[in-house]
């Protein structure tokens, strides 16, 4: 069975309430947004088939952000630094955590990057840090 993509997206955002890391969270690309939120994209680029021997599991990589702001907010700058460390925590913990580890759709999940980066919508450029989560299900 191929991974459910939209149980993942719902997943990963729920976590990050669950833990909060933050009040809001999309599990899909919106354009309605308000930050402090999170946001979970699809897959971007090629994604390997059957990441264990014959059809054991899937493995892909979601890009998630967390949108702090307006990009020209000197107080964005100064709370970018607290999202990093939880929703690193919240993810890579989920699957472990009793009770929550079986209501997530994944055996594993893992942040593999993050970074700062704009985010536009629309035309208005917020700041973000963008996590690649690394999912296998």
């Amino acid at each position: 069975m191929m991974m459910d993509f939209a149980a993942v997206m719902t997943g990963l955002s729920q976590v990050a309430v669950d833990a909060g890391v933050v009040e809001r969270a999309y599990d899909w690309p919106t354009a309605d947004i308000n930050p402090p939120c999170l946001v979970v994209g699809y897959p971007e680029g090629p994604q390997p088939f059957d990441a264990t021997m014959s059809r054991g599991h899937d493995r892909a990589t979601f890009p998630v952000w967390i949108i702090v702001g307006a990009l020209d907010r000197r107080n964005v700058r100064d709370r970018l630094g607290a999202y990093l460390l939880p929703l690193k925590a919240a993810v890579e913990a989920a699957s472990t955590m009793g009770e929550l580890a079986e209501a997530v759709p994944w055996a594993s999940a893992r942040v593999q990057t993050w970074g700062v980066e704009p985010f536009a919508v629309e035309s208005i450029d917020y700041m973000s840090i963008k996590f690649d989560i690394d999912v296998l299900t």
